[in-house]
């Protein structure tokens, strides 16, 4: 169940960093088991996740698992698939002292 990143590319319209790309060319392989990335802010670690999670769209490449491509329609996909980022943002009106 690896899921594999060929060639992702995610270009903003506002510049990220010198050339506007979150992520460039990313090639990577997710074998079952890994439990975080870990790296610098601005390194593109959430904008993987998003895209990961068919959230959003990347700008070139794919995401294949299982050897499949990922559709962000693919309910079979998402039922099997958790995210939660580290500030959850949905909600705008729930608050912690609404809970």
């Amino acid at each position: 169940m690896d899921i594999i990143c060929k060639n992702l590319t995610k270009k903003y319209g506002s510049v990220r960093n010198e050339k506007g790309f979150a992520l460039q060319k990313l090639d990577l392989t997710i074998k079952e088991g890994v439990t975080a990335l870990i790296g610098p802010n601005g390194a593109g670690k959430s904008t993987l996740l998003k895209i990961l999670a068919a959230i959003i769209h990347p700008t070139d490449g794919e995401v294949l698992f299982c050897n499949e491509s990922i559709d962000p329609d693919n309910t079979e996909y998402k039922k099997i698939l958790g995210y939660l980022p580290q500030f959850f943002g949905v909600y705008e009106n729930i608050s912690s002292q609404k809970l």
